[in-house]
């Protein structure tokens, strides 16, 4: 049911961008929403093993991941996207503006999932096209 609901919840809140600011792709919505779903199963599987885990295998520690996404929009979205998924959660930005994402587990490759989230949303909004 939390699934349908981010599903349908995140569908209303690219359809209610700024009319100029719909320029994605269709093609690419379908597996950023397949990326979504995976990762929101497989990381709640996996919080859930660390939850039972009789010592309770946790690295909590935070990262920088420096965003290439410019509009304020689109950046609150790959949060939204992003912190969603179990595992990893944006904390704030510092002073160059890099989010900073507090994780369970700091051992985890968590800056090369988001670098393929931030691809697939780069793609989503034509944001990896040249200029």
């Amino acid at each position: 049911m939390a699934v349908m609901a981010a599903t349908i919840v995140t569908w209303v809140s690219l359809w209610a961008l700024p009319p100029g600011a719909r320029a994605w792709r269709l093609s690419v919505l379908l597996p950023l929403i397949g990326r979504f779903l995976t990762q929101s199963v497989l990381g709640g599987i996996d919080v859930a093993r660390r939850a039972f885990h009789p010592r309770l295998p946790l690295r909590p520690g935070c990262i920088v991941f420096p965003t290439r996404l410019r509009a304020a929009q689109r950046r609150a979205l790959f949060e939204t996207l992003t912190s969603a998924m179990p595992g990893a959660i944006v904390a704030g930005t510092d002073a160059q503006g890099r989010l900073i994402y507090h994780c369970l587990d700091t051992r985890l490759p968590v800056a090369q999932g988001l670098a393929r989230d931030e691809q697939l949303l780069l793609r989503l909004f034509r944001e990896d096209l040249p200029r």
